[in-house]
Order: C-alpha cells, then sequence, then structure tokens
C-alpha cells in the first residue's frame, strides 16, 4: 500500500476493514491497473501476492539467476533474469541506485517472455521458389557472401538501437571498412539530419544533459510532449519522487491529455494543454512573460537584448490565444522555471513533430535565459538507441562521432532509394521496420522493390518475412555484452543461458561474414570487441568489463568539449497544424 501511494502514485492499493479483519485490497474490489504493479510482488514478505506469469511454473529453489539490462525502454533498469532449463522463468529487479533504485516498470517485469518465446527463430531461413527454407549457416553465408560481392558498396544498413554496442561496432565495421559503404543509420524516427543537431552544436551533447538520479535534485521539472509513464517510465518515477518528496514542481505541456491510473497531470504544478502544431508559440510566449516579468538574469553572460526584441510580438494574451493555453498558466509557469534549477524533458510528441528542430531551438533559448542550458533531456526510445549512436551507426559520424566523409545515407534516403531501384540491397539489424518505421508506407516500398534484402532478428517479423535471407541471433538472455542507457551510462548484461546452439549473437554472425569477405580481423568474445572500442571511442577509453561493476559508468565528454550557451533567433512560430497520431 505504501508503494502504491508513495511511489507509483496510483494509489489503488488500501488497507480494507479494521482490527482482525484487515485486508489489503483495491477500494470497491475493482481490478488492480497499474503500469508498477510488479513491483508489490516483490515487496509482499509472505508471498502471497504471485505473478500471473510465473505461478506454477518453478519454485525459487529450481531456478538459476543472473545479472541483466532491461530491453523495453532506454532506461537502463538492472534486473535479474530467473531461468531454468535454458527457459526464462521471471524476472525481478537489481538494486541500483543511480538509476532504477529498486523499481521496474511492468513492461520490464512482465514483457521479457519474447526470450523462451516458441516462435524464436533457431536455423537461418532462405528464400527459395517464393518460400522460406530453413538451411545450415555454412550455405547461408555463401549465399550472403556471394550477393555482398555482387552489390558492393550499394548496399544500406538499418537498425541496431536495440542490439548491444558490441553488435554494433562490428555492425559498421563491416560495413565501412570491408563493404566500403558508409550508409548506416539506426534512427527510425521523423528526425534522421546531423546528428550534432540540434544539441550537440549548441549545448555539446547528444542525448540527455543530465542523469537520471540529478532530475532529483532539480527545483522546477518542465516535460514538454513528454507521457514519460509510458516512454520513460523509471526518469516518471524519479520526477514523481523530486515533487513528491522533494518539493519540486512539476510542469506538463503536451498537446493531449492522459487519462490513466498515473501521469504527469496528476500532480503537476501547470498543465499546458496546448494546440497541436504551436509548441514554438507557447515557448515565445513564456519567455516573452520572463521578460515583462524581469525574471532574467544574465547568469550565462549574454546579451538578450535580440531575443526579447524577437519575442515581443507573443504577448502572454496573444500566446493564450493561439495556444489554448490560459494566461495564468502561461505567466506562472514563467516564474516558476525562474526560480532555481529546471530540469527539461522533451518526449515523443516533440521528437516525432515535423518541426521538431524548431522547437528544440525555440526551448534552448528558454533554458539559456533561464540558465539551465545544461539541463536539456531527449532520452532516445530503445534500450541502445544512444549506444547504436556512440558506436557510428550514423550516416556522418563514425565511432567516437568522429566525422565520416563520404557522408552516407540516413534510413529515409536509403529506403527511398531501395522503392527506387537506386539501391541494391539492405541489412536490417534487429528493427522491424514495419512496425517502427515513422513512415510505414515508405518502409513497406522499400521492403517490396528492393532486390536484395538481409535481416538478423530473434522472429520472423513482419520485415523480415520480405527478405531473402533471415539469420536468427541472440537475444540479452543468451550473450555477454553492454548496452548504453538514454544517460549515456554503460552497463554490462550477462549470458544467462543458451536457448539453442544454433542461433549466434549478432557480432559473430558480423565478424564470420567479413572473414567470409576477406577482413583478417577476428573476434573470440565480446570482450575483445569491448577492448577495441575503448580504444577506438575516446569516451569510452576507460570503460573495461571490471571497470564497469555493477552500476555502470556514464562516460562524458571530453573536457573543453562542452559548447558555450546561445540564442539562436531563427525559429519562428508555426502556423497552428494537426499532427495526426501514428
Amino acid at each position: 500500500t505504501r508503494f502504491s501511494e508513495d511511489i507509483s502514485g496510483d494509489a489503488q492499493l488500501g488497507l480494507l476493514k479494521r482490527g482482525a479483519d484487515v485486508e489489503v485490497g483495491t477500494f470497491a474490489q475493482t481490478s488492480y491497473k497499474s503500469k508498477f504493479s510488479g513491483n508489490v510482488i516483490e515487496l509482499c514478505p509472505v508471498g502471497a501476492l504471485t505473478s500471473s506469469k510465473y505461478r506454477f511454473k518453478a519454485r525459487p529453489w529450481d531456478l538459476m539467476t543472473q545479472r541483466s539490462i532491461c530491453t523495453k525502454c532506454s532506461n537502463g533498469c538492472n534486473i535479474k533474469l530467473d531461468y531454468r532449463t535454458s527457459s526464462l522463468q521471471r524476472v525481478n529487479a537489481r538494486l541500483n541506485e543511480e538509476v532504477n533504485e529498486e523499481w521496474t516498470c511492468d513492461k520490464g517485469k512482465f514483457g521479457h517472455d519474447y526470450v523462451s518465446a516458441p516462435e524464436r527463430l533457431k536455423s537461418p531461413l532462405m528464400r527459395k521458389d517464393g518460400k522460406f527454407v530453413e538451411v545450415a549457416w555454412s550455405e547461408a553465408y555463401q549465399f550472403l557472401a556471394a550477393k555482398l560481392k555482387e552489390v558492393g558498396e550499394n548496399i544500406g544498413g538499418i537498425g541496431g538501437a536495440r542490439s548491444s554496442n558490441e553488435d554494433n561496432f562490428l555492425f559498421q565495421k563491416l560495413f565501412r571498412e570491408t563493404l566500403k559503404s558508409g550508409n548506416l543509420d539506426s534512427r527510425l524516427n521523423r528526425y534522421q539530419g546531423a546528428a550534432s543537431e540540434p544539441l550537440f552544436e549548441r549545448f555539446g551533447h547528444h542525448g540527455m544533459g543530465n542523469s537520471i538520479e540529478q532530475l532529483e535534485s532539480m527545483k522546477t521539472i518542465f516535460a514538454l510532449g513528454a507521457d514519460l509513464q509510458d516512454e520513460q517510465p523509471i526518469i516518471f518515477l524519479r520526477v514523481r519522487k523530486a515533487w513528491r518528496f522533494k518539493n519540486a514542481k512539476v510542469i506538463y505541456a503536451n498537446d493531449h491529455r492522459v487519462e490513466d491510473t498515473t501521469n504527469l497531470g496528476d500532480f503537476a504544478f501547470a498543465n499546458l494543454i496546448y494546440r497541436s502544431g504551436t509548441e514554438v508559440a507557447l515557448l515565445n510566449g513564456i519567455l516573452n512573460s520572463l521578460f515583462s516579468q524581469k525574471h532574467v538574469g544574465n547568469s550565462e553572460g549574454l546579451d538578450f537584448s535580440a531575443l526579447q526584441s524577437h519575442v515581443a510580438e507573443w504577448t502572454p494574451e496573444r500566446t493564450a490565444k493561439e495556444t489554448g493555453v490560459s494566461l495564468e498558466e502561461i505567466e506562472s509557469t514563467a516564474r516558476m522555471i525562474s526560480i532555481g534549477s529546471t530540469g527539461f524533458i522533451v518526449g515523443k510528441t516533440v521528437t516525432e513533430h515535423p518541426l521538431y528542430l524548431e522547437i528544440v531551438s525555440t526551448l534552448g533559448n528558454l533554458l539559456t535565459v533561464t540558465g539551465n542550458s545544461a539541463n536539456l533531456n531527449i532520452p532516445g526510445d530503445s534500450v541502445n538507441s544512444q549506444g547504436a549512436e556512440d558506436m557510428g551507426l550514423l550516416p556522418d559520424f563514425a565511432p567516437g562521432y568522429w566525422p565520416y566523409a563520404p557522408k552516407g545515407m540516413n534510413t529515409d534516403a536509403m529506403l527511398e532509394a531501395a522503392s527506387n531501384g537506386k539501391l541494391k540491397a539492405l541489412w536490417i539489424h534487429e528493427a522491424d521496420l514495419l512496425e517502427e518505421h515513422h513512415n510505414p508506407a515508405l518502409a513497406k516500398s522499400a521492403l517490396e522493390n528492393c532486390s536484395f534484402i538481409v535481416v538478423n532478428d530473434l522472429f520472423l517479423t513482419e520485415t523480415a518475412k520480405h527478405a531473402d535471407l533471415v539469420l536468427p541471433v541472440s537475444s540479452v538472455a543468451e550473450k555477454d555484452g553492454t548496452f548504453t542507457s538514454c544517460e549515456r551510462r554503460v552497463q554490462r548484461f550477462y549470458k544467462a543461458f543458451e536457448l539453442d546452439p544454433n542461433i549466434k549473437p549478432a557480432w559473430l554472425v558480423f565478424s564470420e561474414m567479413a572473414t567470409q569477405l576477406g577482413s583478417k580481423s577476428t573476434y573470440f568474445s565480446s570482450r575483445d570487441i569491448l577492448k577495441e572500442i575503448a580504444a577506438s571511442v575516446p569516451a569510452y577509453s576507460d570503460i573495461t568489463p571490471k571497470s564497469l561493476g555493477e552500476s555502470g559508468i556514464r562516460w562524458s565528454y571530453p573536457e573543453g568539449e562542452m559548447n558555450p550557451a546561445t540564442i539562436v533567433l531563427s525559429a519562428k512560430a508555426p502556423p497552428a497544424i494537426k499532427v495526426e497520431a501514428k
């Protein structure tokens, strides 16, 4: 009951009746619906609360346990995998005070049954006469090598956000060094421009300026277009903790309300529900209010006069009319973010917006004016979105964000080229384009028109069904490696069991394929690859299996690379537009 009240905030569990008849239950006998309900199973001291997925499958003393990392979002929660006879039985939280403390969300608690699913691929599948046929690895490699030699550098590689750093490093190395192709990208969302935009060139970081733990110390937390309880559940718990126990004020700004058991709007100091497409107008209106209320200092050592003139037309009255947010909420928000440190968190409503760059540019002005230029956070979506970019799965940057020339094609450009028959082959690396790409129609056209497609994945996904060759690869429970979370924290996960001896880790597939094509580099374990990563990527230079320890290492940018705060005046408030939900 205390977890339900203090931590998750849904407050559904209570003590019913009195005295000797007291019992724990939900009021009015409603079902217990929470995005964090699995935690009460671990908290229950007598085992009266059980998991329906685990119940009657095993006893605790029958199980082996291995340390791992949750793969359901980018927060990097530490978990324990309990398994028996090469079958995953349950998932429990593992203590890491810097990340998830001792909690999991229900997606992480109950969402890993895919690991031992009967639908897992266990042999390579080759398309013959229009149908998939199981083949040996030797035949699959021979077929793939012949095709890769045929297409040469006219190939693109897409994916990697769900795969390990070691897998991704060898994937890009195979492409750049062996296939001589720079067409690489791990991004499936709408924005696929320069990886240095919109954050690094201006603020000196690529994703999150703050750590998850640092969010607790913020005086105010401004969430723009972010439904954290769904997108970043553990960040949501940190934000709620900052509000409940440390008196932080939360500002929730989005183009829709959330009707849910628990969400930011429940405890927000201000709910700024704006009309879709008016994000820039809202932010400029808040800036105008800051200037008019004289809440602007000069903490960044900048002259704000040009910006003040730029936003002068966006009076709180006009902003309220354009956005639908009340005048009082605009002015109170301006006052609140001017007091003490404010952490800004950006979510999918913004990252999938056609005007993403303009919104973040204007938001950057707001951070700079309030002296919070180090506190902008745009967390990725997938377990290794950050790590895939660190490892060079980008068309314009090699591992460690070294500029790569000539620049290759991004995901959308590759799909366009494949649709038009200009790109002869696609290698899709643990990504279901038809389910995950922001433009499924474009993805479908590319898959239907590309001459040759190879997919490595755990399942025969809708994307894999279009492939000419499908290679089965290991899940997180069947290999060793590292992930880099949204806060740039590199963490180890460990092999628990082997589902089938015919399934290979993706890094081994890439290594063996490179050898087939003439490469002399040989890797025998993920440790060998991590050692090369440490030598190639400056930010990873101190990272070894031993140094990562239990809590991992949050890597930092080399000293002197943090860029000075700036003001950008180019962003104009656009006319209101309606962004259709995917």
